[in-house]
């Protein structure tokens, strides 16, 4: 059985908020989706056409694209099936999601900055369909996440 989750990517600017969220179909566990989050914001913000995580509809895109990238060794079916794209009412958690994750980027009016720092809340969905009910288990910057605070997670 695959622990599935959704991952919303937020950008707070003021009192602006814009969100995107995607489904994940497996591996949704802490210790597999924060790892990919850290290796994917990486990628995103190095190298050629740096994008910075406040850029939302392209960080969301990207990190579908990156994502299939990194399946293509498990074979085609799985790219074809790994992610999507869902609302970002409460009405549109999906039923059989287990973590529900927020990458938060506040901007604070600023500019366009690369490396700027994301956090990241992961929440335990506990069969509840209403981000209210979903237990918070914890909050940190993103690049502040280790591998032993992973595994206590799971």
């Amino acid at each position: 059985m695959s622990t599935r989750c959704q991952i919303d990517f937020v950008v707070i600017d003021g009192k602006f908020e814009e969100r995107r969220r995607i489904y994940r179909h497996s591996d949704g566990y802490p210790s597999g989706v924060v790892p990919d989050l850290q290796k994917f914001a990486t990628w995103l913000t190095s190298g050629p056409q740096a994008r910075s995580l406040d850029d939302i509809e392209y960080t969301a895109a990207n990190f579908i694209y990156w994502s299939k990238k990194e399946m293509e060794k498990y074979g085609e079916g799985y790219v074809k099936l790994g992610y999507g794209v869902c609302g970002i009412e409460d009405k549109d958690f999906h039923t059989d999601i287990e973590y529900y994750y927020e990458v938060i980027v506040n901007n604070n009016n600023d500019v366009f900055t690369p490396n700027k720092e994301a956090i990241v809340k992961i929440y335990e969905t506990n069969g509840n369909q209403t981000k209210t009910k979903f237990k918070l288990l914890k909050k940190r910057k993103l690049s502040k996440f280790t591998e032993r605070i992973l595994r206590g997670l799971d």
